[in-house]
């Protein structure tokens, strides 16, 4: 399984670099140092690549992969999403998830009724926000904020809703 990072947006110079936009901020994506290959996927497919190199810039990465040798062959690649193997990604830290593991999750109130499953993800620049398909056939958009109570237990794969359970009135 692979964990999305970012965006390719455009190459980066002459030699094939290629620049990344980060799905979050850059300091959620550093790569531990063990992680040599990275995953581009779109909806032709995936190509994995080696990592020959990467540069932290303060909103964005400059990637360097092995066989993408110019700016034509980067250019290519633009629009792909970029992912590495969950397994070479860094520990989470504490209340920190993986958006492909909140995905089918079921959300539950505190009265124990299922609400619905978590379809998507969305980030905001406030807080990222839950996508909850529900048995009703709607879509309800949830903040995903510990502090309105909002908690995750990944044993069980449910998501309590907390205070914001009148969304699904």
């Amino acid at each position: 399984m692979t964990v999305g990072i970012g965006t390719v947006v455009r190459p980066h110079g002459i030699r094939g670099a290629l620049k990344v936009m980060p799905f979050g901020t850059v300091d959620d994506i550093r790569f531990a140092a063990d992680v040599k290959r990275l995953v581009l996927k779109n909806t032709s497919g995936e190509r994995a690549f080696d990592l020959v190199s990467v540069r932290y810039l303060p909103n964005a990465l400059i990637v360097e992969l092995a066989g993408v040798a110019d700016s034509d062959a980067a250019q290519a690649l633009v629009g792909m999403t970029v992912s590495v193997l969950k397994e070479d990604y860094p520990p989470l830290a504490a209340g920190r998830y993986f958006v492909e593991d909140l995905i089918g999750m079921r959300v539950i109130g505190s009265n124990g009724i299922e609400y619905g499953v978590v379809d998507g993800v969305y980030q905001t620049k406030a807080n990222d926000v839950l996508s909850v398909a529900t048995a009703k056939g709607t879509t309800v958009h949830m903040p995903f904020v510990t502090a309105l109570g909002v908690t995750v237990d990944a044993v069980s794969r449910t998501i309590s809703a907390g205070s914001v359970e009148g969304l699904f009135q």
